[in-house]
């Protein structure tokens, strides 16, 4: 006996159909338009200079990866104690950045910043701390990540 053919249903095949296309074209229109690496690390530095001058702590590290590690023994859980500890202490931040030069290979990165942070601690003296992190990087799942800091410098050890 012959089986009949049913007709494929052409709501189904549709649904699938974009199912699969549309991951698939946001996927290549991501790859198109992302910005090179370098702008992406400034992105996301700006984005953290926001978090911090809004005291948003989330926006704030996020640009700190879990993996996070720094000379001193650092973990990304002490960088989220110092932070709520300067949000505490301080009632207005705002950061400078003077310089920025990053450079990239493959999967790591390094930025050198130089920044001045204006504060005004909690007895409403207005104070100014420079800072010239260098700081590393790695892409991940989530995009560029900082893995360490080093060479956190106030004015004084800078010479200026």
């Amino acid at each position: 006996m012959l089986q009949e053919r049913t007709p494929p249903d052409w709501k189904k095949s549709t649904a699938l159909l974009l199912l699969t296309a549309v991951p698939l074209l946001w996927y290549v229109w991501n790859r198109r338009h992302r910005p090179p690496d370098q702008e992406q690390i400034r992105l996301s530095i700006d984005k953290a200079l926001e978090g911090i001058e809004e005291r948003r702590l989330g926006k704030a590290l996020s640009i700190v990866s879990d993996d996070y590690k720094d000379a001193e023994e650092n973990r990304k859980r002490d960088l989220t104690r110092l932070a709520v500890g300067a949000f505490q202490s301080t009632t207005a931040i705002r950061v400078y950045v003077s310089a920025l030069a990053t450079e990239v290979q493959g999967n790591t990165a390094v930025t050198q910043l130089k920044a001045t942070v204006a504060y005004t601690d909690a007895t409403g003296q207005k104070l100014t701390e420079a800072y010239a992190p260098l700081l590393v990087w790695r892409k991940e799942r989530r995009g560029w990540r900082v893995v360490s800091a080093q060479a956190l410098t106030h004015p004084e050890s800078m010479g200026n």
